[in-house]
This record gives C-alpha cells, structure tokens and sequence, in this order.
C-alpha cells in the first residue's frame, strides 16, 4: 500500500516545480545540523519541549539517532508536505509526522 502511494504522488507532483523525497534518512537532507544528526531521538524530544510525544512512539524510534529517521515522504514545493503514511489514522503516525516537521523546519524554511 505505502510504495503504492508513494509512486502516485511522486508522479502526480513529476514534471512541476516540487521535490519529492521518499523514505529519505534525514541526515541526507540540506540545512539540518550535525548536532541535530548526531542526537537520540529521545534526547532531540527532551531537548526540545517534545516530551509529550514520546509516550506515542516505539520504544525502538526512541533509540535511533535522528538522522537514522526516514520521513515515508516529503514533498517539496510552494508548500512543504510531509507524510507518515498509513491506510489508518493512528496516534503514533501523528505523533512521527509532527517530529519529522520539527526536525525537518531548517530544511522547510532554507531558501
């Protein structure tokens, strides 16, 4: 389902003025600090007044380095869209979402 999705979206935004990035670690987008890179994503959390959405991600996201991290897709353009793609609604794919646009914001902004 999610390849499916991402394949549809890349082709629907192809050929206009967006970048799509898909299943991208986030240590190879522009514009996000080593030391951003570098942190646990438990500790990027606790840093940055993200506490909260700790109790809605694995135990196992906790542990990885933040630019480990693969946002399922971000779409790049006049707007900046980024995706944790699931068939359902579900608290812990908000919660990624919401990470991954703070973490990504550096890139979101840079000109």
């Amino acid at each position: 389902m999610g390849t499916r999705l991402h394949t549809k979206v890349t082709n629907l935004v192809r050929g206009k003025n967006y970048s799509v990035f898909v299943e991208k670690p986030i240590k190879n987008f522009p514009h996000i600090s080593i030391t951003t890179i570098n942190v646990k994503v438990k500790d990027y959390l606790a840093n940055n007044n993200l506490a909260w959405l700790e109790n809605n991600l694995k135990r196992d996201q906790l542990t990885k380095s933040v630019g480990d991290l693969k946002p399922d897709l971000v779409i790049r353009g006049p707007a900046t869209t980024i995706w944790d793609l699931t068939s359902r609604e579900r608290t812990e794919h908000v919660a990624k979402t919401m990470l991954y646009a703070h973490i990504l914001s550096s890139f979101i902004i840079a000109t």
